[in-house]
């Protein structure tokens, strides 16, 4: 199965518009977006979205590595989506359905922080491809199977783009 960016990315942004999928933090320097405005009841409505998403269209954790790493939106919507889960789960009254949310979002952050410590790890690479050697004996320790499926899955989005193609392979 190829997987472009264009087509990961449209789960996030299939059942939600672009304006409810983005935040502006520029009029704050706290990094606190949106504090008590309109954003915060629209980036509700997005979590609430990709919570479904995650829990009933895409349960498997293949997919949900594939989605953070394409998403465009994702760094914006990362802090607010692990809150709602949160949030969500002490509301809810079936204990079942709490569980769910609670280990969604335990789960989620886990694969997120594999996800940007395996793209943290591509740029690196990027930024100086003539130190590969050093780079691996450096970091040999980051070079695992689920680096190298990453890897693969960013390399082969690219299908229809030869040329970035074969600079992320």
């Amino acid at each position: 199965m190829t997987v472009a960016p264009s087509s990961s990315t449209e789960i996030f942004s299939s059942n939600v518009t672009e304006s409810e999928a983005t935040t502006s933090c520029e009029d704050d320097t706290e990094g606190d977006c949106g504090s008590g405005s309109v954003n915060d009841s629209k980036m509700t409505r997005v979590c609430d979205k990709l919570i479904e998403v995650f829990m009933v269209d895409k349960p498997t954790t293949t997919d949900w590595r594939r989605l953070l790493a394409f998403s465009k939106e994702w760094s914006n919507i990362r802090p607010h989506f692990y809150l709602r889960c949160e949030e969500r789960a002490d509301g809810e009254g079936d204990p079942g359905m709490k569980h769910k949310l609670l280990r969604l979002g335990r789960k989620l952050k886990e694969i997120d922080e594999d996800v940007q410590r395996h793209n943290e790890l591509l740029e690196v690479i990027q930024e100086a491809p003539d130190e590969i050697s050093a780079i691996v004996a450096r970091r040999r320790k980051d070079f695992t199977k689920e680096f190298f499926v990453h890897l693969h899955t960013v390399a082969e989005s690219y299908y229809n783009e030869p040329s970035n193609q074969n600079g992320k392979a």
